[in-house]
């Protein structure tokens, strides 16, 4: 199903022609790396040039692997450095807990003996008994 992918077109050389190729880009992917990107056509551009250098960088080694996984794989570096990058940005802009704050990442707990209803489920003991009609 080549059709639900994106496809990003680029010319190459073969004995001295230029012939019309194309890498395949799954939409997912593109749609998260053009939003990394900061938009569509600059995703496509940078794809573009990817795909060109991919081509141009064949050798032995990742001679069987196909243009359009060595370009993913690029994208997917990529999107992990920006996820990184917002993680760490993240960290930083959360609040330390000062004076009368409880530290930590969520609310405190409340022991179901503490008056308070608890939302623990029950354990399962055993099987479940069903009657005959």
């Amino acid at each position: 199903m080549a059709d639900d992918f994106i496809r990003i077109v680029y010319k190459r050389d073969v004995g001295g022609k230029s012939k019309r190729t194309s890498v395949s880009i799954d939409p997912m992917m593109f749609e998260i790396f053009s939003q990394v990107r900061g938009g569509i056509s600059e995703a496509r551009a940078v794809l573009k040039v990817w795909a060109m250098e991919a081509d141009a960088d064949r050798t032995e080694a990742n001679w069987r692997i196909g243009n359009s996984r060595l370009v993913q794989q690029r994208m997917s570096v990529e999107i992990l450095d920006a996820v990184k990058a917002g993680i760490a940005a993240r960290k930083l802009s959360q609040p330390k807990g000062g004076k009368g704050r409880s530290r930590g990442a969520g609310r405190a707990t409340v022991s179901a003996d503490a008056g308070g209803e608890s939302h623990a489920l029950p354990a399962v003991t055993g099987h479940l008994e069903v009657e005959d009609a």
